[in-house]
């Protein structure tokens, strides 16, 4: 039954036919970006076209029943379920029983507890919750692109109720008004947001330090949803029809052109979504509103076009498991080859999940005109225990270890150091994070226990289990003091370029504090030694970040302006020496440590991928081929300007300071790629740092260095070796 207020409500075509061509856009870009095809660097964008198409459909079918007087809430959210589950749940169980055969057991857990948060509506809030430094690579969550499912759940089981309650009290027109000024503040709050975080820059503009929030929860994201939603009233039908056709059509191509701009221009690292969604989703808007008996319209009707465009949810689904399991089978990004592989394998899919899943619920037998028919709910319950069920056993049971082959060697025991409280309280003062305070080795309560310093980012760090066992064995009490991204140079810091070129950041500054107290506590610390390490490469090249290259940092000093980047190569060639100096002229032996080669690739999870059933005919060659690291060549010619900094520093004929290159030891003569497996264990615990196998490596060199350098100091002062 009708309300008066609904009454005033037209009765419409319930089919968009443009609509197709904008969804067939919408999940192309989306594919094509997952699959990173050049052009395509911005494709992310087809998410927030979707979420607009989204509000759309779902708010003109609402108003629609209103319309007719044969709106339910049943109704609604049965049409819902059949919609979104059964597709949901069969891809599901498809991922997670492959996962069976390609996921390690860590993997295949979390891909398990992502399935339970998706089927309970909460899946972007989950990988909200997990987003932040210490987040492993979207490449290991084969159902990370739920999230958009989550949003519009949510959004779904709010949005009946609104649009219900609004024209009924306050009639459709006043409900348009309605939904433009919640869209307005949705967006505002999410500006807001993301500029409580936001670091100013010059001429008015902001970087962005934390933007999860508004990426990932409904909030946030209500304004693209409600932006679609208004499209759908008479009132803007009627006016976007009384536009003349040929201005609708410039209209309608200036939209796709939005889109498109957006996805060839946009890049991963910008302001996103809030105001930065702004093109791409009043773009989808034009679309909408100004496509239909236009040229998109007949484009649409394309059989391609219509055919991509009803694929799309299925195509949504299928994509990315897809392109996560393969490189989780084949440990490689894809190639060229590859590429069309997945992308065709993600089509068939799709398809034989839309004929055979998606039809029969929506249109097919199990399908009513209100919902489901008692076969189809049976079905959606039976699959929705299963599925749920065995997620969470999987979860439950980590994964299931059992499926592996035992290690080819005991694995070592986890580093567990224990926190230096006397360092912990000097950065407490200073209010700041910082990366780690350990105390290592010898008890420095140990009568003729000797003292050093470990100094550096998050390259020091990983040396802590080699440290920790020389100085227990040497009579060596270490406090280890680091800071992620900051080079332990002496008047110098970190610049994150671009953004820090312009404005000192709070992390740029928190670098160069700790620096001061490095120097600080290095002169009157009571030491005989300082240890100084770091991923030297950041400072002078492109960063890795497993495949990818981004630049974003380079080497300044404390009080003057900043150069370029080859001006920051001349810095740390003049300023590490002069750090050295420093340091020896306080009495200190000095040891520095060349930064450990870049595999090229995230190693995080090789080693477990090698030890399924399948392999054990040869899981010695799987390990190495699963973990292989890039051209030796490649890597050293990447550290070469830094090692050679350091070496001039050790051959200066000062027999207090010492030189350690990791390269020695990880790069072989003779080996087309560095070490990443030995004895059966991984070396490396990412895509840079050394995990305890790696670091245990480094103990011989890293035992010598300290050995000459103490041997030097004790020489130059008899007593040294004594002092308590």
């Amino acid at each position: 039954m009708s309300t008066p207020a609904a009454d005033a409500l037209p009765e419409r075509a319930a089919h968009r036919p443009e609509v197709d061509g904008v969804r067939a856009l919408s999940i192309l870009v989306v594919v094509l970006f997952h699959l990173q095809v050049a052009g395509f660097g911005g494709g992310f964008v087809g998410v927030d076209v979707f979420l607009v198409v989204s509000g759309f459909l779902i708010t003109r079918n609402l108003l629609n029943d209103l319309a007719r007087g044969r709106f339910s809430l049943g109704g609604f959210f049965a049409r819902r379920v059949r919609r979104i589950l059964p597709s949901l749940l069969v891809t599901m169980a498809a991922t997670l029983a492959v996962g069976l055969l390609v996921m390690p057991p860590l993997m295949l857990a979390d891909a398990a507890r992502s399935a339970t948060k998706a089927l309970l509506f909460v899946s972007n809030v989950h990988f909200w919750s997990l987003a932040g430094y210490f987040d492993t690579s979207k490449y290991t969550k084969p159902l990370l692109h739920t999230w958009s499912l989550g949003v519009e759940e949510q959004f779904y089981i709010v949005w009946p109720f609104v649009i219900a309650g609004l024209v009924r009290w306050v009639r459709p027109r006043g409900a348009l008004v309605a939904l433009m000024v919640g869209a307005a503040v949705s967006l505002a709050l999410g500006a807001y947001w993301l500029a409580s975080t936001s670091l100013p820059l010059p001429g008015g503009r902001s970087a962005y330090t934390d933007a999860e929030d508004v990426f990932y929860l409904l909030p946030f994201r209500m304004w693209e949803l409600s932006l679609g939603a208004a499209l759908a009233f008479p009132d803007l039908e009627r006016l976007a029809m009384t536009v003349p056709a040929r201005l609708r059509a410039v209209g309608a191509l200036l939209g796709g052109a939005g889109v498109l701009w957006a996805t060839a221009t946009f890049t991963s690292d910008m302001t996103f979504p809030a105001h930065g969604a702004l093109l791409p989703c009043l773009s989808a808007a034009a679309l909408i509103a100004f496509g239909g008996g236009g040229p998109l319209e007949q484009v649409s009707g394309w059989a391609p076009v219509r055919y991509v465009g009803q694929l799309s949810y299925a195509l949504y689904l299928t994509h990315w498991p897809i392109l996560i399991l393969w490189r989780t089978a084949t440990y490689e990004k894809p190639g060229p080859l590859a590429v069309v592989m997945i992308f065709v394998a993600s089509v068939a899919t799709a398809h034989l999940l839309a004929r055979g899943v998606e039809a029969p619920f929506l249109s097919g037998r199990f399908a009513t005109k209100t919902g489901m028919r008692p076969a189809g709910w049976a079905l959606v319950g039976v699959g929705l225990a299963t599925v749920l069920g065995g997620s969470l056993a999987i979860a439950q049971a980590d994964g299931l270890p059992g499926r592996m082959l035992p290690p080819p060697v005991a694995p070592l025991a986890a580093f567990e150091p224990q926190r230096s409280e006397a360092l912990a309280a000097i950065d407490r003062q200073a209010n700041r994070f910082n990366g780690s305070t350990l105390a290592l080795g010898a008890n420095p309560a140990t009568p003729g226990v000797r003292r050093a310093l470990l100094m550096g980012d998050s390259h020091a760090g990983h040396l802590a289990p080699a440290l920790d066992a020389i100085g227990r064995r040497e009579g060596i009490a270490f406090d280890a003091w680091t800071f992620p991204g900051c080079p332990p140079v002496f008047g110098t810091y970190k610049v994150y370029w671009k953004i820090g070129l312009e404005a000192d950041t709070p992390t740029q500054a928190a670098c160069r504090e700790q620096v001061e107290q490095w120097r600080e506590q290095a002169g009157n610390g009571g030491y005989d030694v300082v240890v100084i390490a770091g991923r030297w490469t950041t400072l002078f090249e492109p960063t890795r970040h497993g495949e990818l290259q981004i630049e974003y940092a380079q080497l300044a000093e404390t009080g003057k302006a900043i150069g370029t980047r080859e001006e920051g190569r001349a810095i740390f060639a003049r300023r590490l020496p002069a750090t050295v100096a420093e340091l020896r002229q306080a009495g200190l032996g000095v040891v520095l440590v060349g930064q450990a080669p870049e595999p090229g690739r995230m190693l995080a999870q090789c080693g477990d991928l090698s030890r399924f059933v399948h392999d054990a005919a040869n899981a010695e060659q799987a390990l190495h081929e699963r973990c292989r690291a890039g051209s030796r060549d490649e890597a050293l010619a990447r550290l070469r300007f830094s090692d050679d900094v350091l070496l001039r520093e050790a051959q200066a004929g000062d027999p207090g300071v010492r030189t350690f290159r990791i390269a020695d030891v990880l790069c072989p003569e003779g080996e087309a790629h560095c070490s990443t497996v030995r004895d059966g264990r991984v070396l490396y615990a990412d895509d840079d740092h050394l995990s305890v196998a790696g670091a245990t490596l480094l103990e011989p060199g890293l035992t010598d260095a300290l050995r000459g350098v103490l041997a030097a100091r004790d020489a130059a002062d008899p007593t040294a070796a004594t002092a308590p």
